[in-house]
């Protein structure tokens, strides 16, 4: 089955919203999205996003790039769900996407991610221990700090464990070689 790739489904959304129509349900992506990952054994990744937000936009041109959208493709299901927008844009906003936040542990700051394996299991998040200690976790948004990038390389690790050390060498390539400013 092919998806279609995210900045379609924004555009798609756009246009819909255009002509009075509502996006797409958020509960009804993720069970189309947990349905495809249980048929082809992947887990799906869902990410959170807004259109204001700069590094929601860098991981979506992230996640778009052909050598990351191949390794995407093997292990994963992508659901991009449109959270936080402001009441000029809520027609881009998926009804139902904030809850889904909250009930995965998701911090306001975006882009939040999380792996789910087919059943809903949260399999990894972006949310990494706090520096500041006590059990705190801090979202890690579009990892760009070595410390960043390295919680969502085992993110990958936990996500989709018979990942090829080559696809995540290509993630890790991408990623480490990038601006680290907006």
């Amino acid at each position: 089955m092919k998806l279609l790739n995210p900045l379609l489904l924004v555009a798609l959304y756009v246009q819909a919203a255009a002509i009075g129509a509502e996006t797409p349900r958020a509960d009804e992506l993720l069970a189309k999205a947990q349905a495809t990952a249980r048929t082809e054994h992947k887990a799906v990744f869902v990410y959170f996003v807004a259109s204001w937000c700069g590094w929601c936009q860098r991981l979506d041109s992230f996640l778009e790039r052909d050598d990351v959208k191949r390794v995407w493709a093997k292990h994963f299901v992508p659901l991009r769900l449109v959270v936080h927008e402001s009441n000029e844009k809520q027609a881009l906003e998926n009804s139902g996407a904030s809850a889904l936040l909250k009930r995965f542990g998701g911090p306001p700051e975006l882009p939040y991610m999380v792996f789910l394996d087919p059943e809903g299991t949260v399999l990894a998040d972006s949310r990494r221990p706090s520096s500041a200690g006590g059990g705190s976790r801090e979202n890690i948004g579009f990892p760009v700090q070595p410390v960043e990038v390295e919680w969502f390389l085992g993110m990958l690790k936990g996500a989709a464990p018979q990942m090829a050390e080559s696809d995540l060498k290509t993630v890790e390539t991408v990623l480490r070689n990038q601006k680290p400013d907006l």
